[in-house]
């Protein structure tokens, strides 16, 4: 009987022990954290550095959607494109609200055939025999250049200075601005052209853009997204691209089965 509290007392002893060395260990956890955080603010990379190297990465598949709202009188338009691609298959699509504002589109790539749904919303394909298979190479190499085009190296010294670079966790960094910058608004501008040209931007009717890029901690680019809004309430322009190298699957739908051949002779053999 006399043995109970003694034991009941060593009891409480170890467990408060145990709790102590808990609340060491996780201290000891928050101070390693802090300290990583710490040192991964202290070496992130400025927004010329980070971008610049991010303008090299290559692109071998992606999603991309890029939305246009225009202000028609009182009547708001809005027109959507999608663009998704891998090594095999590319998606290509587009729609409009009201629907009167444009024809929707869809169209498919797949290795041995280009699938496109006509006015009627019926599927029709061409085959790709080798001059056909030229002409469509050519042509959604376009496409891909204007829906994945990311040439930040093409900023200006005094648009990188504006651009803030903040970490995103343990992953990489993430490079943010809103606002009004003239410098900004036309290295965003000559970033997303696909051509080459060095031409000054214009950037007179553009009222303000709100702009979001993360990389890699290797500095590749793994989503960038931005909405540049246009003076006078003439609309804006978004452009989201994202899953960057990492489609690996695209799945066709299956009224493709079903789908009409077309012929044209001076493409198809």
């Amino acid at each position: 009987m006399d043995n109970k509290p003694e034991a009941k007392t060593a009891k409480t002893e170890s467990k408060n022990k145990n709790i102590k060395i808990v609340a060491i260990i996780i201290a000891i956890l928050v101070v390693i954290i802090a300290a990583v955080f710490l040192f991964l603010n202290l070496t992130k990379p400025s927004a010329k550095t980070a971008l610049t190297e991010a303008a090299k990465t290559k692109i071998t598949s992606a999603r991309s959607t890029i939305v246009v709202t225009n202000q028609n009188g009182k009547k708001r338009e809005t027109g959507t494109m999608n663009y998704e691609f891998n090594k095999n298959y590319i998606h290509l699509s587009s729609k409009f609200d009201p629907k009167s504002a444009g024809q929707a589109q869809e169209m498919w790539s797949t290795p041995k055939r280009v699938y496109n749904l006509d006015k009627d919303n019926k599927w029709q394909y061409m085959v790709k025999t080798s001059f056909a298979q030229t002409i469509f190479t050519q042509m959604f190499s376009s496409y891909n250049k204007l829906f994945t085009a990311h040439n930040f190296d093409r900023f200006s010294n005094k648009g990188f200075a504006a651009l803030k670079v903040n970490l995103d966790g343990f992953n990489g960094y993430t490079i943010t601005y809103q606002g009004s910058d003239k410098n900004v608004i036309a290295g965003l501008q000559k970033a997303s052209t696909v051509s080459g040209s060095t031409q000054e931007a214009d950037v007179s009717q553009i009222k303000d853009v709100n702009l979001t890029i993360k990389i890699d901690r290797k500095k590749q680019l793994r989503d960038m997204n931005y909405v540049v809004t246009y003076k006078n309430k003439q609309g804006t322009v978004s452009v989201h691209l994202f899953d960057i190298n990492n489609v690996n699957n695209l799945k066709t739908p299956d009224a493709l089965k079903k789908a009409t051949r077309v012929k044209v002779s001076n493409i198809e053999d």
